[in-house]
């Protein structure tokens, strides 16, 4: 929803401010929110978020960002269950579907990981770098065929990934298709020269 204007009116004896918004379609809606004094009143109508829904966003993101936080810190366990309460309240959150795999490929458990990468695809197919973690952990149950094809969606999605560039070299070599992982170690490195060690 695109930011919208405000406009005052009198209802009874309150002043009444309305915030119409034009949405992406071009129409033109009313907020349902009426804003007497210091108090709001929500009228949940389609096309709107409830005010419990906006407090409970709020409530996930904050308890995602302890995850991360967690994770950030190399405390796989206690950020696994901050992940894991957030999905069990909110079971398509991609953000936490995701991180979760990457805690399960950090602790080896590389099936649930592959299986937890899907999932956050089937949620948001368009991040690559999804895609180019249930590469590796195709690569670690080595499927080096699937990792190559997960690479290069991620590659697809970003062609300036030179990690998965990279990742995508070490699965053609593991296949034997020497040349092809030649041309993806050089745009690894044309990329990024940190590369180098490929």
């Amino acid at each position: 929803m695109s930011v919208g204007h405000y406009r005052t009116e009198r209802l009874g004896s309150h002043s009444v401010i309305r915030i119409d918004y034009r949405l992406p379609s071009g129409y033109l809606a009313i907020s349902p929110q009426l804003l007497f004094g210091s108090r709001t009143l929500y009228f949940p109508k389609t096309g709107f978020k409830p005010i419990a829904l906006q407090q409970k966003e709020a409530r996930l993101r904050t308890l995602f960002e302890k995850g991360r936080s967690l994770h950030q810190m190399g405390e796989l366990g206690p950020a696994r269950d901050v992940y894991q309460s957030i999905l069990n309240e909110a079971p398509a959150h991609f953000d936490a579907m995701h991180l979760l795999g990457v805690v399960c490929a950090q602790s080896g458990e590389h099936s649930l990981a592959l299986d937890l990468f899907s999932r956050a695809i089937a949620i948001n197919s368009r991040d690559p770098v999804t895609h180019n973690n249930l590469g590796n952990a195709r690569a670690a149950l080595r499927d080096w065929t699937g990792a190559v094809q997960s690479y290069e969606q991620a590659i697809k999605l970003d062609f300036q990934y030179a990690l998965a560039y990279f990742n995508r070299g070490i699965a053609q070599e593991e296949l034997g298709h020497l040349e092809l992982a030649l041309g993806s170690y050089q745009k690894a490195i044309h990329i990024d020269p940190t590369y180098v060690q490929a």
